[in-house]
This record gives structure tokens, sequence and C-alpha cells, in this order.
């Protein structure tokens, strides 16, 4: 009856309608989970390093680009009965337009055994971001002289978030860019916002060699309509991988994906952008990689369903 009423929940959400607007965002988050929330550094029992980059709208001068990287390492043993803990290492850079944002971060978090192999996290992460502004990539109708035509930027950073994670399930409250920051050389207006997410994802078995994983993500910032991302998984043989989801009903997103000798992860996705204007490209390409960086092999099933 639980399997049922979660299947349910997550197809209701795939037909819900949101008039969020699509945003820049690093689309295989269901991959890279330490570069969402901090706390996920050390659940897994082996070291992992993730590279994605994505493009959307192409055919767009000045479209988003964002490219990302995670190193994610546990410090003890699993076995123990004690709290365990992780380290992780985050990078991003986003292009959007004449805008551009490097993110450099270090977090930490600590893992307290619940039950058996349930773990709850908790994590904080500190860094920097470089904010660029570059207004000679704009044209305007006459030259606005009081205009500054280059400005460049390092603001602090600060992330926090839990997690929880079973055999079947994880959850997780992640909050990004905690604290405002006025970016002055623009104007007062020109600041970041802290950005609240919530997520879930569960791991039904449908057969011996089949499983459904479906994933749910929540955003949200002061002023703006919700965000959400799902995406369903479709895993054959613990090899295979089919997805399909969509980004706040902004588009469809299809991709296929695999695992190869269990380190390698590999994934790609495709979006199809909706657009009132037949003639505007709103698709956007996706690509992730994840390298499991231990050779002692202790992966779970379950663990690399779940998590990968």
């Amino acid at each position: 009856m639980m399997r049922k009423c979660i299947v349910i929940f997550f197809v209701f959400c795939i037909g819900s309608y949101s008039v969020a607007q699509m945003t820049p965002n690093a689309t295989t988050f269901f991959m890279n989970w330490g570069g969402i929330n901090p706390a996920h550094h050390g659940l897994q029992q082996h070291a992992e390093l993730y590279a994605g980059f994505k493009a959307q709208w192409l055919g767009f001068e000045g479209a988003p680009k964002t490219t990302n990287a995670t190193l994610s390492l546990p410090f003890n043993n699993r076995k123990s009965d004690a709290a365990m803990f992780g380290m992780g290492l985050n990078m991003s850079n986003e292009q959007i337009g004449t805008f551009s944002n490097t993110r450099l971060q270090i977090a930490g978090a600590v893992n307290i055994q619940v039950k058996n192999e349930d773990r709850l996290s908790l994590g904080i992460g500190i860094g920097a971001v470089q904010v660029g502004y570059n207004a000679d990539l704009i044209s305007t109708y006459e030259q606005e002289n009081a205009l500054q035509r280059f400005s460049s930027k390092f603001l602090p950073q600060f992330t926090a978030g839990l997690a929880y994670k079973t055999k079947n399930y994880i959850v997780g409250l992640a909050i990004d860019d905690i604290g405002p920051k006025n970016w002055v050389d623009i104007g007062s207006s020109s600041s970041f916002s802290t950005q609240y997410s919530v997520y879930g994802r569960y791991l039904l078995t449908l057969h011996q060699n089949w499983s459904l994983v479906p994933s749910l993500r929540l955003s949200k910032i002061f002023y703006s309509p919700f965000l959400y991302d799902v995406m369903l998984k479709l895993n054959y043989a613990d090899v295979v991988n089919l997805f399909i989801g969509t980004p706040s009903m902004k588009g469809i997103q299809i991709g296929l994906g695999g695992r190869i000798k269990k380190v390698f992860v590999l994934t790609y996705l495709f979006e199809y952008g909706f657009s009132p204007l037949t003639q505007v490209n709103m698709n956007s390409h996706s690509v992730g990689v994840k390298i499991k960086l231990n050779t002692r092999n202790q992966f779970t099933k379950n663990a690399m369903l779940l998590m990968d």
C-alpha cells in the first residue's frame, strides 16, 4: 500500500501545472547529491567524483550554460557505531547572458547511525562566489555612459542541510546562499536570494531485473514561484537506465544512462522546452559523469540504484 501511494504521488506531480519560469539548473541533480546538499558527504561508503554540463535553450545568444563538479569523501569505517564524517569540495560555473557565477565551496557533514544502515546527516558548506557582469555582451539603442561596462566581485557563500537515508529511500532539506548580499557596483537590487529546497527519492523494485526510482525536488526563492524537478528512472539489470521527467512543466526530459563495471556512471538527458513561439528553440542537453574512486568494491545493489 505504501508503495502504491508513493507512485501515485509522483505521477500526480508530473501531471501538475506550475507557472514557474525555466531557470538555469543542473538537471542531473539526482546524481550530484553533494552539489545540492552538503549533508550528503560521507553517506556513501566510497569516494565519488562527479562532473556535469548543461547547455540550455540552444540557438539563443547568451543562453545559459552550467558546469559543476563535486568531490565527496568519507572519513571513517562504516562498520563503526559512532558518528561518521564526510567532506566535500564543490565547484560550479554558470554563464547566463551578460552574467557569470563561479562558485567554490568546501563542506563537511556528520552522519549519525539511527537504525541499522539508516543514517541522519547534517552538513554545512562555506565558500565564495565570484559574480561577473559584462555589459559589452549586450546592445542598447543609445549608449548609456553611466552604466559600468564590466564588474566582478567576490561574495561569501554559506549553505546548510540535512538528509536521511535508508535502504530504499532518501529525503533531504537544503538551504543555499544563506544571508543577503548586495552587489553595489550594479545596484542594491542586484543581490542573491536564499533558496530553500526539499527533495526525496524512492527505490521501488518491480521485478528481479527491473526497478523504478522516482525523484522529486521542490525549491523556492522568496518573491518567485515554486520550482520543481520530477524525474523517473527505470533501471534494468543494474546496468541500463532510462529517464523521463519535467522541470516545472516547462519541458519534457528524456535520457539514457548506464553503469560500467560498477565504477563509472554516465547519463545523457535531452530536454524539449515548451515555448509559445514556434520558431524559438528551447531545447537543452545535459551530460553527467560519476566516478567511484575507491578500490574496495564495497557497492551494494540498493545503494547504487538509489544514489546513482
